[in-house]
């Protein structure tokens, strides 16, 4: 016979519930116990309070008179057994009782067990021990104890989901009017329907011979060991389920996505790497299309993507050189991943180890955004094609400039020497004064012209930049949060369903 526990060691293998692992390890083993001394004989225990007359009860169910009977004092020291003969070897999984022999019982133990009320603490400890041994729990209440706050609150609502290997007998009917045993019955009844156990009572001692019956028609199944064994497991997933909490996490939304990207941007320095990229944009493209004869200077100026290392795109593996996370970009990151993980809707133990799953995830998050961002390809070495055309047109402007130059210097040498360079005329102007008119001051426009178009491809390469970044930011997200995270959920959604 197998059972299958894998509900409860899926919960436990996940983290989840760590508290219940002991008592699962012991019903485990007391599956394991229980099946390996047979299930052939059905062990039926009856527990009761002082007085009740649990073991009038055990000898008219045996049939002769086997157990000491008393009213006033707890007369069942140790257990006491009546099992079929030549069964004994059942002893064994039953431990520290006493037995006797009986033909008429055939697939049935019956276990008569101290008082559950008994002030004597190891009755206590038998009565606990051997809850957990019986197939069958046989409660006999009597019309003073049946509503006893210990009866209930520390033993039956605790096999609120064994009704069917459980029986409940009243006793002691026979000294009350017919009208008072039927209202005692009603509000005996209703108490063990708040305690979750949907069963008849059986009335003693008109209905012994039936409640026999009965027990020996179930031990003739001999299912009531595997049915025990079931219900215990059951209530065991039940109260995990419980404790985990009712509500399980759906996946990320898109909505909520959108939200955290919107925080890691903004606590990131994501808009600072685009305004890096932007200063960085302007800087070559005076390079570029400025006067050369200044332009050079530009070269002075660190370039600011340079300086957080972010010049290399993809080649780059290690970290940037941005300034880490603040503590209130911390705090707002960390506000950003309870929105996105812990929705109003989320109850119970879900709720608590979610929040710390993320939690540990963002931790390391603020690193592989960094290094998410430092491969970014922001094209910081990508030259347009329109900077080129201006550098070309400055080259030739300066060229015109100091070929105008070299004119002049040359008429002056040649004017020093007694020779005359004369010059050639343009609408009545000299060319070298052309020439130099071209190169300096087309120079000056070519440039200023270059600082109009820059200005708007800073504002161009800002966007685009920003637009890359955040879609770097969204698949480090997707892959070292939203994922993790994902699976976790649906984890989760997996163990509920299974439980």
């Amino acid at each position: 016979m197998s059972f299958d526990l894998s509900a409860v060691e899926n919960v436990l293998a996940a983290g989840l519930a760590p508290e219940f692992a002991p008592e699962f390890a012991q019903l485990r083993a007391r599956i394991e116990r229980r099946v390996q001394a047979g299930t052939d004989l059905t062990v039926v225990g009856l527990l009761g309070a002082t007085g009740s007359g649990k073991s009038t009860l055990f000898n008219a169910l045996v049939g002769r008179q086997v157990a000491a009977t008393s009213l006033r004092r707890p007369t069942t020291a140790r257990p006491l057994a009546a099992i079929p003969v030549g069964h004994t070897r059942h002893l064994q999984w039953l431990d520290e009782c006493d037995f006797v022999e009986d033909d008429a019982l055939e697939n049935l133990i019956l276990v008569d067990l101290p008082d559950i009320d008994s002030i004597r603490a190891t009755h206590q400890q038998i009565v606990r021990k051997f809850l957990q041994k019986v197939d069958v729990l046989v409660w006999v209440l009597d019309p003073q104890k049946y509503n006893d706050r210990l009866l209930h609150e520390d033993f039956l609502r605790h096999f609120s989901g064994h009704s069917a290997v459980t029986f409940v007998v009243m006793t002691h009917l026979d000294t009350l009017t017919e009208d008072e045993a039927n209202q005692l019955l009603a509000a005996a009844q209703k108490s063990l329907t708040s305690d979750g156990i949907d069963t008849p009572i059986w009335e003693t001692p008109g209905q012994v011979a039936q409640l026999k019956t009965a027990l020996f028609a179930l031990a003739d199944q001999k299912e009531a060991a595997i049915a025990r064994l079931q219900a215990d497991y059951k209530h065991l997933r039940q109260r995990i389920k419980d404790h985990l909490g009712a509500t399980v996490p759906a996946v990320v939304t898109a909505a909520q996505m959108r939200i955290c990207e919107d925080a890691v941007v903004a606590a990131s320095g994501v808009k600072k790497v685009a305004l890096a990229r932007q200063k960085s944009y302007y800087q070559k493209a005076r390079l570029w299309t400025g006067w050369p004869v200044l332009s050079w200077l530009q070269k002075l100026r660190p370039d600011p993507l340079v300086r957080l290392r972010l010049d290399a795109g993809s080649e780059v593996v290690g970290k940037s050189s941005l300034p880490p996370l603040s503590e209130v970009q911390k705090a707002q990151l960390q506000r950003a991943l309870r929105r996105l993980v812990v929705p109003q809707e989320t109850t119970g133990l879900w709720q608590l180890d979610l929040r710390t799953f993320a939690s540990k995830l963002g931790q390391n998050l603020p690193d592989l955004l960094d290094r998410a961002l430092a491969k970014v390809d922001l094209e910081a070495r990508h030259v347009p094609w329109w900077w080129r055309v201006f550098f070309t047109l400055q080259t030739i402007l300066l060229l015109c400039g100091l070929c105008a130059l070299g004119w002049f210097a040359l008429a002056w040498i040649g004017a020093s020497y007694g020779f005359v360079v004369s010059f050639p005329l343009w609408h009545k102007i000299p060319v070298p004064v052309w020439l130099g008119l071209s190169g300096f001051l087309g120079g000056w426009g070519v440039a200023v012209v270059g600082v109009l178009v820059a200005n708007i491809g800073k504002k161009r390469a800002y966007k685009k930049s920003l637009r890359k970044l955040r879609q770097a930011v969204r698949q480090s997200l997707t892959e070292n949060l939203i994922a993790p995270l994902d699976r976790r959920m649906r984890l989760y959604k997996r163990l509920s369903e299974n439980l």
